[in-house]
């Protein structure tokens, strides 16, 4: 019987692609429609090898939309059934995540379609309300355990430039919970607490927002 051998080497990856959508046929995934990106990253396995997950001890990415840094973990389950684990830290001195998410448009992470690769793969750029008037699909919420810990210095979201950013969000069984989330705006401080619940239909939720400089 013949043994495939896998070898755990780390590996560093760097790059400066023009139009990082042009790449999705050797990721065999639609990636997002970024340009002019600047990205480095060291790629290690998981501490039981790759088939149980990776890790990215550093990454970095410029954006004309602002600049991001952290690290990544992705544990897979040996568990048949478990759910995997993510583990993920982001900081940056100035994102905008209202033009990234202009930039994005309707972009969802999908495997390609079958047949030969195109030379451009187009996504419809639409302008959305920052709460949408429609329903959201909650499954993803149950397919993965997260932990995400957010620090931005400039952080532009919903037309408010946000200062001094820093937010720890939770996912666990498809419970999610963003606490505590501190930011300054120009006329003070702002506190947020958000909970989801996608374990119950029709899902709880819960917004708690203290601002006493926001004017509203």
């Amino acid at each position: 019987m013949t043994q495939i051998l896998f070898v755990t080497l780390p590996l560093q990856l760097s790059g400066r692609p023009r139009d990082l959508a042009a790449l999705s046929p050797l990721a065999f995934y639609r990636l997002p429609p970024l340009q002019d990106v600047s990205a480095t990253a060291h790629l290690l396995p998981a501490a039981r090898g790759w088939r149980h997950g990776v890790r990215l001890p550093e990454f970095s990415l410029q954006l004309p939309q602002g600049d991001i840094a952290g690290t990544f973990d992705l544990t897979r389950p040996a568990v048949p059934g478990a759910r995997p684990a993510i583990t993920l830290r982001l900081r940056g001195g100035r994102l905008d995540f209202d033009a990234l998410q202009t930039q994005l448009g309707d972009y969802h992470f999908l495997p390609l379609p079958d047949g030969p690769p195109t030379a451009a793969l187009p996504f419809a750029r639409t302008i959305r309300p920052l709460i949408p008037d429609q329903r959201f699909d909650l499954a993803p919420l149950r397919l993965a355990d997260a932990h995400v810990a957010l620090d931005f210095g400039e952080f532009d979201l919903a037309g408010l430039p946000f200062k001094d950013l820093s937010a720890t969000i939770a996912l666990e069984g498809g419970k999610l919970l963003a606490e505590p989330v501190h930011a300054q705006l120009a006329g003070g401080p702002v506190e947020l607490r958000a909970s989801l619940d996608s374990s119950i239909d029709p899902a709880p939720v819960s917004l708690r927002l203290r601002a006493p400089g926001l004017s509203v």
